[in-house]
């Protein structure tokens, strides 16, 4: 509280208190008041002081999605709602022990030998998202956007077990697949994500050039197999193309799983998408449901207000990769349409959401037909989208473990249903 007649500088005050104190003393805001709140007794009246403005110009969404990663891990932590790029951890009620949790957790999931100390020195989503995937030399930046468009995306690079490949859905990013990374410790995770994002480039003229582009990029991670490989939507079929394109080299494939995902020739009878169409698969993408995509024409604008009111890391794309975005939504379309399937030399794992669905045309035994193997059919109760939420994702990490037992050795498998 300013003394009478003063005209306090709330940010010049921060800057004085950050030149003295460790950053994690130093208040996120300060906020000007006449007067204390006081009780009836007297005492300061916590719940009556006023919440902190966010400063004009804030990021309110994250930048990326390790950064999207490290907020939500902050906010389980913390138990409370996700934290901005830029909000302190330790002024949102993070200490000593929480930070260290924050560490652990963040270790578990990412592979990557983050100290306790390191919290402490980059206390926001945004800075510990650059320690996570700094390498020393500045390349690292877990906040620039090309570098989480890259058509392999290491969202757990280290690991014990052998890699799984997470094919992206029709909107070419991949970034929807962080949620699995807490229930598959020990396993290294790579997002695989569509050209034309990172930076302009043609794209493929058909479905099997873009799986065989997939497989050269895998092996340059992965020489040899067994190869696991799991897909969500389009990205199903993807997945089902490279394996087959693997086995054809005689790669060893130890997990094809396919997530609500239809043989190609159950979509052809549907005309191209529109862009509102395309532009609502960014929502899918963040897991949002129908209900979430504006009632309107889903215009830009009003897609991207959304997916920043869900704290989604897609909500910080460009216009040029919103446009790749839509470019890539059509071309998957019409490659998924025109794809002709060949034979799987294996068993897959489908895994289908159960909830009514406006396209009552398909059908998950077309499976059955494309694979020499068995197909394991599990349902989940939700929506196409409603699979990458994090409940969903618990229950896709125990199908993926029951059907490849050397991915790990897990304790309290949720209980999934077989269809």
């Amino acid at each position: 509280m300013p003394t009478p007649g003063a005209a306090p500088d709330p940010a010049g005050l921060r800057t004085a208190l950050a030149a003295t104190l460790p950053e994690h003393l130093v208040p996120s805001a300060v906020v000007v008041l006449a007067a204390l709140p006081l009780s009836p007794n007297g005492k300061l009246d916590r719940a009556a002081l006023p919440a902190p403005a966010t400063p004009a110009g804030t990021a309110a969404v994250p930048r990326g999605p390790r950064e999207e990663q490290v907020a939500r891990a902050m906010a389980d932590v913390l138990g409370g709602a996700t934290p901005g790029p830029d909000d302190n951890f330790f002024a949102l009620g993070g200490h000593s022990l929480s930070a260290d949790r924050l560490a652990l957790r963040l270790r578990a999931e990412t592979g990557r030998p983050l100290q306790v100390g390191t919290v402490f020195a980059a206390p926001t989503p945004a800075r510990l998202a650059r320690a996570l995937d700094g390498d020393g030399d500045g390349d690292g930046d877990g906040t620039d956007p090309a570098a989480a468009l890259e058509v392999l995306l290491p969202l757990r690079a280290g690991g014990t077990r052998p890699p799984l490949f997470c094919i992206h859905p029709a909107g070419g990013i991949g970034w929807c697949y962080t949620g699995l990374l807490r229930h598959l410790p020990g396993v290294p995770v790579h997002a695989v994500q569509a050209r034309g994002l990172a930076r302009p480039e043609p794209l493929p003229a058909d479905l099997d050039d873009m799986a065989a582009d997939y497989v050269a990029a895998i092996r340059r991670v992965q020489p040899t197999g067994p190869y696991h490989l799991l897909g969500w939507s389009v990205g199903g079929v993807l997945a089902h193309a490279m394996a087959v394109r693997l086995r054809a080299a005689g790669a060893a494939v130890g997990l094809l799983a396919v997530l609500d995902a239809y043989p190609g020739e159950q979509w052809r009878h549907l005309p191209p998408p529109t862009e509102e169409q395309a532009l609502a698969a960014l929502l899918y993408m963040a897991g949002r449901d129908e209900s979430d995509v504006p009632r309107a024409r889903p215009d830009r604008a009003a897609v991207l207000r959304a997916l920043r009111a869900s704290g989604s890391a897609l909500g910080s794309l460009d216009d040029r990769r919103l446009d790749a975005v839509v470019r890539i939504v059509r071309n998957n379309a019409r490659v998924m349409r025109e794809h002709v399937h060949r034979p799987f030399d294996g068993d897959l794992l489908l895994v289908t959401a159960t909830a009514p669905r406006p396209e009552t045309w398909l059908d998950p035994d077309g499976w059955a037909r494309h694979v020499t193997g068995a197909v394991r059919h599990v349902g989940i109760a939700t929506t196409h989208p409603g699979l990458m939420r994090p409940d969903a994702l618990a229950v896709v990490a125990a199908a993926i473990r029951e059907q490849v037992g050397e991915l790990g050795d897990y304790d309290e498998r949720p209980i999934v249903r077989e269809a």
